[in-house]
């Protein structure tokens, strides 16, 4: 029987938050773990696969308590002591519904801190399905503190963060390493002056360059210059960016420079190549323009290592790219021969020129990583002349609600007579507005991109994208002409459309439009939004449209092991983007406010009114993703709580048709069965439910959320899952919850109203 006890005994486990097990501890009949680099929840469910619950209580320091930690805590409800064992009272009844939410309010209560109170109002919002204010009032009861003062407390709190993170993501400081100097300047001759191994060609290998100028400064033109000019001296030049467009883009420049001083066999020497290109092309090549997914190709990385002087221009995006949690179009296998190879350039003997116009602190930190002992970095940054015609401070911007910009812009047939210019970080945005606007198949359901062409209007995207769409010869045609001159072929044209193609790179500087209509569908982050904007240099206003809806479905902060610098780097970058995209009507305001555009207040072009953080609290009321007022509407039936900014009688249609397809007037249990034979007592069918939304789909996208509005938008049929998860993800956006007993549940789908 002793051996049984001490077996069960040593089954449990204590988890030490510490490099080593304190002494006080080494005679414990359990066994004690201790916790340093690793992610403690990744511990936690390792020592429980052997034994469910094994975990017992956790000690750590209360220097050590961080919202990371009180978020893992909370999942598990383990008991918390510092490492003398005296307990932290923050465990409450592990039968209570609200159990974890609980274990954080005690922890706020305990700390007072009011990224502890964020924490608990995520959890609340999310997890429990509680609004704001309900999360308040549980708050309330257990501490001193007024209604008012918590959601001063929480809006300050929020709006504080989503600023420091939007300054954080764009700013370029000097690190407190001493073989960092950073410089600032006001002109780019001056930047460019800084990097004297341009001009003279003299160039280290024991500094690496990194230059930040101002989208629309010139320096990728400047860069080219400086490449010809070391081609011509028989130096040989690598210069890398991220884009297939962009390196074509190159090679027009390339050719438009003045070449008096160079020999005529000297443009043979300059080679472009892309991932698809034939690699023979580059054997005699002197100077090599490439796309940064061609260092895949082992014979680009070996004329890379024979290369004299390197560029790597838009460096910020590449490395966000590399270390974002989403896919994009860099697969994860060539994420890591792209970062391997980076680190070997840095390590290495070859001179590197940085490039980006958004380059920060997280693009310093991870070359100052790389960085041997016998190398040193220097950034440079450039602030544009607020006298310079192309300065921020000339150009306006405003922010607008994406389907009222989309509206506007497909009811006038995209745009009239003037020249306009219009993009957005998503093809099927592009294709469902041609498609709006009567470009399409006859049936439509496929954007038509010649018919677009043939009244004046010129759609850019990738190349892979055109697989979706009907398009002419003509139109392939006009296409190139654009990509490869665009200051020559953009007149020819009363619209141009564009896809994050020309998101990079591209210097449009022909007169062609003072607006530029920027349409977000929470794909590009704010800064690159921007970019994309800034494509075409002679606009005077950028109009924003963005999502009315702060997202609260945005991926999660992605769990793993830190046991790295670049597991570091995943992370933040994963909580960084997180945050940027689920407030983005608020975190690009900051954005251009930050980069001292002159933000207009008011919408007045389109009469939609901006944003403000002041709003977040408000709109963050959504148990899921659905605006406050619209899921007010819904269930109480009430049309005049809709914000009369908004197109108030579409809502306000919108509402009604809704609330009837998914009978939320027939009380606090709706049943919907799966089948006509099950629908004794229901009140609809799944499959009529579903038809009825693609139904009324044109007049509901004015309410619906973003992602419900992607899935009614499928091409593919639906399947009897798809069609549960569409309606599950309805019903929880309105605070419904499915009943915790169904013994029907292959037949019918209950949804019970949820009760504070």
């Amino acid at each position: 029987m002793i051996l049984d006890i001490w077996n069960e005994k040593a089954l449990e486990i204590e988890i030490v938050l510490a490099d080593s097990i304190p002494k006080q501890l080494k005679s414990e009949s359990r066994r004690v773990v201790a916790v340093d680099r690793v992610n403690l929840a990744d511990a936690i469910e390792y020592h429980n696969e052997c034994k469910n619950e094994s975990v017992k209580r956790v000690l750590c320091s209360e220097a050590q308590i961080s919202y990371d930690l009180i978020e893992t805590l909370s999942k598990y409800c383990l008991p918390v002591f510092d490492l003398d064992e005296k307990r932290l009272d923050l465990v409450v009844d592990k039968s209570s519904r609200y159990k974890k939410l609980f274990y954080i309010i005690n922890w706020y209560i305990k700390t007072n801190n009011d990224s502890i109170l964020a924490l608990g109002a995520r959890r609340a919002l999310g997890c429990d399905k509680l609004d704001i204010n309900q999360y308040f009032d549980l708050v309330r009861k257990y501490t001193t503190q007024s209604m008012a003062e918590l959601q001063r407390r929480y809006s300050d709190y929020v709006c504080a963060y989503v600023k420091n993170t939007v300054i954080d993501s764009v700013e370029l400081t000097e690190s407190e390493s001493e073989r960092h100097n950073h410089f600032t300047c006001s002109s780019l001759d001056m930047g460019y002056s800084s990097i004297s191994c341009f001009s003279s060609g003299t160039m280290s290998s024991k500094i690496i360059k990194v230059l930040k100028s101002p989208a629309g400064s010139g320096k990728t033109i400047k860069a080219i210059e400086f490449a010809k000019q070391l081609n011509s001296s028989d130096k040989k030049v690598v210069f890398f960016t991220n884009l297939r467009a962009v390196v074509k883009n190159n090679q027009q420049v390339m050719g438009n420079l003045p070449s008096s001083q160079l020999e005529n066999q000297t443009n043979e020497k300059v080679k472009y190549c892309t991932y698809q290109s034939e690699l023979h092309e580059i054997e005699n090549a002197q100077t090599l323009f490439a796309t940064i997914n061609s260092i895949e190709k082992l014979r680009i990385r070996e004329f890379v290592r024979k290369a004299d002087f390197i560029v790597i221009d838009e460096i910020e995006s590449l490395l966000k790219n590399i270390f974002a949690f989403k896919q994009n179009h860099l697969s994860s296998e060539l994420r890591q021969v792209v970062q391997n190879f980076v680190r070997e350039l840095i390590e290495g003997e070859t001179p590197i020129l940085f490039m980006d116009a958004d380059v920060s602190n997280f693009s310093r930190d991870f070359i100052l990583s790389c960085l041997p002992p016998s190398k040193k970095l220097e950034t440079i940054e450039v602030f544009p002349s607020i006298f310079c015609p192309r300065s921020t401070k000339n150009i306006s911007a405003s922010i607008h609600g994406s389907f009222d910009m989309h509206s506007y812009l497909t009811k006038q047939k995209l745009i009239g007579k003037e020249n306009f210019f219009i993009a957005s970080d998503s093809v099927t945005r592009i294709n469902n507005m041609l498609i709006d606007s009567g470009y399409s198949d006859p049936k439509g359901s496929v954007a038509d991109y010649g018919a677009a062409l043939d009244n004046g209007i010129l759609v850019i995207v990738a190349d892979e994208r055109l697989r979706n769409v009907k398009y002419s010869s003509t139109y392939k045609k006009s296409r190139e002409d654009f990509l490869a001159s665009p200051n020559t072929s953009i007149k020819e044209y009363r619209t141009v459309i564009v896809s994050p193609i020309l998101q990079e790179g591209f210097s449009i500087t022909a007169e062609f439009s003072q607006d530029v209509f920027i349409l977000s569908s929470n794909v590009l982050e704010p800064e690159s939004l921007i970019q994309l904007a800034r494509r075409l240099r002679s606009a005077k206003h950028l109009n924003f449209g963005v999502s009315e809806n702060f997202n609260q479905n945005i991926q999660k902060t992605p769990k793993r092991y830190i046991q790295s610098f670049e597991d570091t780097m995943f992370v933040q970058r994963a909580r960084q983007s997180d945050i940027l995209l689920k407030y983005l009507p608020v975190t690009l305001k900051v954005m251009l406010e930050m980069k001292n555009y002159s933000f207009v207040d008011q919408g007045s072009r389109i009469g939609i009114n901006d944003y403000d953080s002041s709003k977040m609290v408000k709109i963050n009321n959504a148990d899921n993703i659905f605006e406050l007022e619209v899921k007010k509407a819904l269930l109480n039936g009430k049309t005049e709580s809709i914000s009369s900014h908004l197109n108030h009688r579409l809502k306000g249609d919108a509402v009604r048709i809704l609330r009837d397809i998914l009978k939320l007037n027939t009380g606090a249990m709706i049943k919907i069965a799966k089948k006509q034979q099950y629908f004794n007592g229901c009140v609809a069918l799944v499959d009529s439910v579903v038809d009825q939304l693609i139904e009324h789909l044109d007049v509901l996208s004015s309410i619906l959320p973003g992602q419900i509005i992607k899935k009614l938008q499928r091409k593919e049929p639906f399947t009897s899952t798809a069609k549960t998860q569409l309606l599950n993800s309805l019903y929880f956006g309105l605070g419904y919850n499915k009943p915790s007993e169904n013994k029907n549940a292959s037949r019918v789908l209950k949804f019970e109203k949820m009760t504070a």
